[in-house]
């Protein structure tokens, strides 16, 4: 059901958080030259404020439409691995970017390929990385036999719903074999 499409989206997405600091970031730098604010920064760095403005707009429509999804399939199982702490690794691919990234050509091409190389990654593995957002909202990521499993209870909970739930729990795909329990 789902293409690699929807996980670039995944990916894009996950630095939601991100698009808005490198953005300040690249604004509010130190400047030493006594010019105005947007003569030093805004000006010559238009292109990159204006990508990274759409890359955080785009980020929003797609993490605000999972929930306006409805739940429409049934899984079972048993939960048997909380992945939340090896998928947070994730953020680390927030620091790189905040120590890169200056208005030299040098910075933005380090950059740009960084973000590259770990989107390539993120989308060719066959496994799902946990969008940090999610983990703000609380949602924990489990690993059900082959599949993987947000939702927003400890390890013990999910396995209580499987267990009063003998048809399965209702979710949504999120990815393909990466599954999210959304309120209903």
């Amino acid at each position: 059901m789902w293409t690699p499409f929807a996980k670039v989206l995944n990916y894009i997405s996950s630095f939601l958080l991100l698009y808005p600091m490198l953005i300040c970031r690249i604004v509010f730098r130190p400047d030493d030259t006594g010019i105005g604010l947007w003569e030093a920064s805004i000006k010559p760095n238009m292109s990159l404020i204006i990508t990274l403005f759409v890359l955080f707009i785009v980020s929003i429509i797609w993490f605000s439409s999972f929930f306006r999804w409805k739940n429409n399939e049934r899984i079972k199982g048993t939960a048997t691995k909380n992945k939340t702490f090896e998928m947070a690794v994730f953020f680390a691919s927030y620091v790189i970017p905040m120590f890169s990234i200056s208005a030299d050509i040098a910075g933005l091409v380090v950059t740009v390929i960084y973000f590259f190389i770990i989107g390539i990654a993120f989308v060719m593995s066959e496994d799902h990385f946990l969008n940090p957002s999610f983990l703000l909202l609380r949602y924990r990521l489990y690993k059900i036999g082959d599949k993987n499993v947000l939702a927003r209870t400890t390890i013990d909970g999910l396995n209580i719903l499987f267990a009063e739930n003998t048809n399965g729990i209702s979710v949504r795909e999120l990815v393909r074999n990466t599954y999210i329990i959304l309120p209903e």
